[in-house]
């Protein structure tokens, strides 16, 4: 059963957690919006409302983006407010332990990142994609492709001389227009070839070239009217999609996309696991951002525990960029590089609180 202490401290989080992002969100769309019509400024046709309908598309991505940073300023909102009017003080003389009033804000925490990551996030991605699809579609006059194509950075797919990648505009399902091919070996290190063609056609087993030219290192270019590039039987076009936009439903397929096609899978899997473990760094940044708090109505120093509580809370936030760079580099496979800083962070942040309530024995 819910006690009455429980209810109350959860809703008290709750309003401080929904007090911050409510003024983070107001922060982004005033800044968004300003960003929205400088970009759309001398297109006929576009207002105001054109870019608040941009930047509306684009606020729940932001707004994702910015939870962890309103948990932990709503973390300090709630518990100085409580330290201020001496109910911490009150709550230790009933001879509750920290233990007892932080764990409703744990549990509110974990909520709203298995909330924000398992269905926040879908929405969010939807939105921005129709944010991209919206805004290309409105600057298409600035662009030399049709209202059906669609420009495409890389997409990778393996060979039989090694791994292909390939840049240009896709006019449908297997076609491709002003396409760059580049060819490398089969562990994808050495550049074998660059081949362009006025028009790319993957077929069953070869990629057709119209008006191709060939370029080798140390060779003099060839130009052909058609040219063949064989394909491995399980070569499927694979677009590079940004990891970053993908819903953690979306990345497991992505990823093995990118092993079938002959790219690497690992940013996939290092976003994936990020996701997951998501609402283990926003539970470690709230425990220590209330666990400072605490302390600070026995000692004093409220400017100086507030401060700490942000300096550690956004180390934790950002924590796991500089391992996600090691995973990227090869030197951290992504689960260890995602799981890890959580897991250390949340461990760090239990032993902390566990010295300053129960002492050293």
């Amino acid at each position: 059963m819910i006690s009455r202490l429980n209810k109350y401290i959860f809703v008290q989080s709750f309003i401080g957690f929904a007090i911050s992002l409510a003024a983070v969100s107001a922060s982004i769309i005033l800044v968004d919006l300003v960003e929205q019509m400088r970009a759309i400024s001398g297109i006929a046709g576009t207002n105001v409302l054109t870019a608040l309908g941009f930047t509306m598309l684009r606020l729940p991505s932001l707004i994702e983006q910015t939870i962890p940073i309103a948990i932990l300023v709503g973390t300090i909102i709630t518990f100085t407010a409580l330290s201020r009017k001496s109910e911490i003080v009150a709550l230790r003389a009933a001879g509750f332990s920290a233990w007892q009033f932080l764990a409703p804000l744990g549990v509110m925490v974990v909520i709203i990142g298995v909330i924000m990551v398992t269905v926040f996030r879908p929405i969010s991605t939807s939105m921005s994609e129709t944010y991209e699809v919206k805004r290309a579609a409105l600057t298409n006059v600035l662009d030399t492709i049709g209202p059906n194509e669609v420009n495409i950075s890389w997409i990778t797919f393996p060979s039989t001389q090694g791994q292909i990648v390939l840049s240009g505009t896709k006019t449908g399902t297997n076609t491709f227009k002003n396409a760059m091919v580049l060819v490398f070996d089969s562990d994808g290190s050495d550049f074998l070839k660059r081949i362009d063609g006025q028009s790319v056609e993957k077929l069953p087993t070869s990629l057709k070239f119209t008006n191709a030219v060939i370029a080798e290192a140390g060779k003099e270019s060839i130009a052909l009217p058609s040219f063949q590039l064989s394909l491995t039987d399980d070569s499927k076009v694979s677009e590079n999609q940004d990891a970053k936009s993908l819903s953690l439903w979306e990345l497991p397929f992505a990823a093995h996309d990118a092993k079938i096609s002959g790219g690497s899978p690992e940013r996939y899997w290092l976003k994936f696991w990020e996701l997951l473990f998501t609402p283990v760094s926003m539970l470690a940044i709230a425990i220590f951002a209330a666990s400072m708090m605490l302390a600070q109505d026995r000692s004093g120093g409220k400017a100086k525990a507030t401060i700490i509580a942000m300096i550690v809370g956004l180390a934790i936030y950002f924590l796991g960029d500089v391992t996600g760079i090691l995973a990227t580099s090869g030197w951290l496979p992504s689960s260890i590089a995602a799981i890890s800083p959580p897991i250390f962070a949340l461990a760090m942040v239990l032993a902390y609180l566990s010295y300053k309530e129960d002492g050293y024995r």
